[in-house]
């Protein structure tokens, strides 16, 4: 290589070192945004023209969300996956009768998992709803809004719609998710 090659591409070099190094510190010195669980309820709060939430409803919003999302499986249920499997199985074995059995089963796994599910939400929407109430902001918001989607909003605090989850929904049928 010539001079001028060589000058050219340490040229080259120098600058994209000096571009990565800019855009490192830009990005160290950008502010970090922290999520906030209760921006949709405090914007349909804000625009039902109700009173904001007080520090202690939010905090005893965030707990109870914490507290829900907490008592929630991390993990697949085994027996689900099983039968999910064994679903398939039979669904590609072509095997319609063991494909209907474990459907049965499948069913009824989900069901319970659904229900107990329904039923910490029924719970942790309750206790939401009531901490929404004592501060006047769910009547506002029912006008505004109307019950059910009142409780949409409510339920969309801790992450899920009532019967939701991954592999329990209309969508989601026997054989599992995408």
């Amino acid at each position: 290589m010539n001079l001028r090659s060589r000058i050219f591409h340490i040229a080259i070099m120098t600058l994209c070192v000096l571009a990565a190094g800019t855009m490192t510190s830009m990005a160290q010195q950008m502010p970090q945004r922290q999520f906030d669980p209760l921006s949709q309820l405090k914007r349909a709060i804000n625009q039902a023209g109700a009173p904001e939430l007080s520090a202690q409803q939010e905090i005893e919003l965030t707990t109870l969300i914490k507290s829900y999302r907490d008592s929630l499986p991390s993990e697949p249920d085994d027996a689900i996956e099983a039968a999910r499997d064994a679903f398939n199985s039979a669904i590609l074995a072509g095997d319609l009768a063991t494909a209907q059995a474990q459907a049965t089963v499948l069913s009824t796994l989900l069901a319970r998992l659904n229900n107990a599910r329904m039923i910490a939400l029924a719970k942790s929407r309750d206790r939401r709803a009531g901490c929404s109430q004592s501060g006047g902001q769910l009547d506002p918001m029912i006008r505004k809004y109307g019950e059910e989607r009142v409780l949409n909003i409510v339920g969309s605090l801790a992450g899920r719609s009532l019967g939701g989850g991954p592999g329990d929904g209309p969508d989601r049928g026997p054989g599992g998710g995408r």
